[in-house]
């Protein structure tokens, strides 16, 4: 009966001025160093005050505190839209959100949400952050990403040579065509093949180790909660 999780984002338009950033994450790519350099505050930095504030005084309405950097995406987007959740708290659904996170340390944490509707699982996404800080991220070469995710972030080289966003995408359309979380069965970068002369050569990316460890957890969960037919 209480709120414990608020995560607003946003996309930037697809004709965005400036090409680098358009249809990015705003809460998880660079896009957030470019706005603290532009204005002196990150948008995260706003983002993040208004949901704290909604579960400190466990509210999803009213007024809330503004930053500099973020005021017209919490006017405009984030109250809007908490005021639509809002009035729908008290409405059954057969919606549910799960999500599951763990701290692989070297400053990368593994984040799974699955969303199930009549028994159904309709999305899976898992996701790989960085830490908030350079300091928590020991490999050098990955200092620089801190903030960011893998899927989010613009300039990330992922070692297996596919793209992570590609992979998890392909990730996503697999487990609601199969309901099984833990099949990878002809996913991308999960072993290793072709060869140096060949662009299909791929590593098999450590990411799905660590998906299904959190998969597992997350079966279980929804098994002992019985949401699957």
């Amino acid at each position: 009966g209480k709120l414990v999780h608020i995560e607003f984002n946003e996309l930037t338009r697809p004709n965005y001025y400036n090409r680098f950033y358009q249809n990015v994450s705003k809460r998880l790519s660079p896009y957030n160093f470019s706005m603290a350099e532009k204005s002196g505050v990150a948008w995260i930095e706003g983002v993040l005050v208004a949901e704290n504030q909604m579960i400190k005084e466990q509210r999803l309405t009213g007024t809330f505190d503004m930053v500099a950097g973020a005021s017209n995406s919490i006017q405009q987007s984030m109250v809007p839209l908490a005021e639509k959740l809002n009035s729908q708290m008290d409405k059954k659904s057969d919606s549910k959100y799960y999500s599951v996170s763990e701290n692989f340390g070297n400053g990368l944490t593994g984040v799974l949400k699955v969303i199930v509707e009549k028994g159904k699982i309709v999305e899976c996404r898992y996701d790989e952050i960085f830490a908030d800080s350079k300091d928590e991220i020991k490999d050098k070469k990955l200092k620089e990403f801190y903030r960011q995710s893998k899927y989010w972030s613009i300039m990330y080289d992922e070692p297996s040579r596919i793209g992570f966003n590609v992979q998890m995408d392909a990730l996503n359309d697999k487990v609601v065509k199969t309901q099984n979380l833990l099949d990878l069965t002809d996913l991308p970068a999960t072993e290793k093949s072709g060869n140096y002369k060949q662009s299909g050569f791929t590593r098999r990316n450590t990411a799905w180790d660590n998906y299904l460890k959190l998969a597992e957890k997350m079966k279980n969960e929804l098994e002992k909660d019985k949401v699957l037919k």
